[in-house]
């Protein structure tokens, strides 16, 4: 789960590189952030439930191998050419979804010591892969020659790592043949798992992206280490996950029954869009610095609460894929960042805004959509359909 992380969120600095090397613009950025979703969401749907089927093991290891594929072409964006970023980024996202939902749905069948656990160790695990990627490859593209290439060597030296770490990872699936099932389990067509799961699950990585790759693009970073700085603010804004999954695993064991951690999710998102207001009219790296562990703080909050409640409506032989699913709702938050680019240009052009007014205007805007979800929310979580 560590590799998995690790291969989707080390490309976020090399932005930076893009943009002065190529003079890519803001929106072919922004959509190759995106893009990658465009394979991972139809590998998080297909292997998850085929992991049910076949084991886990027998879906992550290959995840890894297709990595491999997808960083090296990735590197080939060394020789000045966009088209290998788009396409190495939709094989990652192949590659990452065939590991996040079988790694996840592994992990907590490894955790009989204690099952609360499950979704914590997922979240811890690849939450410091998301975290860790970023840093190293904005240190190497900041200091290190060859900038759009040797994080790539680094990224396949981590997944070949990985890959001979898991020859003796135990299966926790094997043998179980659960059948022939539906792709999307019926219970995801519910109220319930409407209100519990679907209606927030975007901003668990719309949140952080708004703070590694919306606020850089739309603010700009005014300082003299740009792709670093890039690659600090993915860093603090993964990392600062790791600190609230003690918080949160003691709020899921013990906390109230009114106290539903998406709402607290929402809660400590919209926080985070109010701070980034305040560096959008400022301008201020500070203020951005600030901003990305309130948001990442959101994202440990709001994946903790997706897997727990994604355990409460599974039925059995339906964990994998209702965990794909999942994960495939909140990888929607990848096109936010994109999305948010073409709300400022159409703010500018039919509204007459400068671009931070229209920045501003569009994220005041998703204030008071997370506000506004909060109680709808409080009312359908924690109760997990069948529990």
């Amino acid at each position: 789960m560590f590799a998995v992380g690790f291969g989707a969120n080390h490309f976020i600095p090399l932005l930076q590189v893009y943009r002065e090397g190529m003079a890519s613009s803001e929106a072919s950025l922004t959509a190759m952030v995106g893009v990658y979703a465009a394979g991972l969401i139809p590998a998080l749907l297909y292997f998850g439930r085929l992991s049910d089927q076949i084991g886990r093991k027998s879906v992550l290891m290959p995840g890894l191998w297709v990595a491999l594929v997808g960083t090296l072409i990735l590197a080939l964006g060394a020789f000045s050419q966009e088209w290998p970023l788009y396409l190495g980024r939709i094989i990652i996202g192949v590659s990452v979804g065939m590991g996040m939902a079988c790694g996840a749905a592994w992990i907590k069948q490894l955790s009989t010591d204690d099952p609360v656990a499950g979704p914590r160790r997922a979240t811890v695990a690849v939450s410091a892969g998301f975290g860790l990627g970023p840093l190293i490859s904005g240190v190497i593209a900041e200091f290190a020659p060859a900038p759009d290439f040797l994080p790539y060597v680094i990224h396949a030296a981590v997944t070949l790592c990985a890959l001979w770490w898991l020859r003796a990872a135990p299966e926790t699936q094997e043998g179980r043949g659960v059948g022939k099932r539906k792709i999307v389990p019926p219970v995801v067509f519910t109220a319930a798992y409407l209100l519990a799961i679907v209606a927030w699950a975007p901003w668990t990585f719309g949140a952080p992206t708004t703070a590694f790759v919306t606020n850089p693009s739309q603010i700009g970073i005014d300082s003299a280490f740009p792709t670093l700085v890039q690659g600090l603010l993915a860093f603090l804004t993964m990392f600062s996950s790791l600190f609230i999954q003690p918080v949160v695993a003691k709020l899921l064991a013990n906390g109230p029954r009114w106290l539903a951690l998406a709402a607290l999710g929402l809660t400590t998102t919209a926080a985070g869009l109010g701070v980034a207001v305040a560096a959008a009219l400022t301008g201020s790296v500070w203020l951005m610095l600030i901003t990305a562990p309130v948001l990442g703080t959101a994202y440990g909050i709001f994946m903790v609460a997706g897997l727990a409640e994604t355990e409460r409506f599974a039925d059995d032989g339906e964990l994998g894929a209702l965990v794909g699913i999942f994960y495939s709702l909140t990888y929607l938050g990848f096109f936010v960042p994109f999305l948010i680019s073409m709300l400022v240009t159409g703010a500018e052009n039919v509204f007459g805004m400068d671009p931070t007014q229209a920045y501003v205007g569009v994220l005041a805007v998703g204030v008071v959509v997370c506000l506004a979800s909060i109680w709808p929310v409080s009312k359908a979580a924690g109760y997990g359909g069948r529990s």
